[in-house]
């Protein structure tokens, strides 16, 4: 799976001040979309270790009020797949994804 950019403080995308995965890849190719080039599944950087750490990194700071990942369904469930992996080798602690990945599960494009 590839992203296409990480906004460790970002005001736009939920509620309060959030850190956003954009996660590359759609097959909507919704008339309007505002990131075409991210219709790619290639685009951008590969999702690896290092990056799960960058976002949990971002996540500590009190002032951050969760994770906002954007995306398309199957990206997401490459995601969950990728969280789901990490947590069953005790990567990373449960609860910290789950309060921090519950609240904005999941978010598409609402261009018709």
């Amino acid at each position: 799976m590839n992203y296409a950019s990480i906004r460790t403080c970002d005001i736009a995308n939920g509620e309060g001040v959030r850190v956003t995965l954009f996660v590359s890849g759609c097959t909507h190719h919704c008339k309007g979309c505002f990131n075409p080039d991210q219709w790619d599944f290639d685009y951008g950087q590969p999702f690896d270790r290092q990056v799960e750490d960058e976002i949990l990194s971002a996540l500590e700071p009190s002032f951050i009020s969760g994770l906002t990942i954007l995306g398309t369904p199957i990206a997401m469930d490459q995601l969950c797949e990728t969280f789901n992996k990490a947590i069953s080798l005790g990567e990373i602690d449960s609860l910290l994804l789950i309060i921090n990945f519950i609240k904005d599960f999941l978010c598409i494009h609402p261009f018709n």
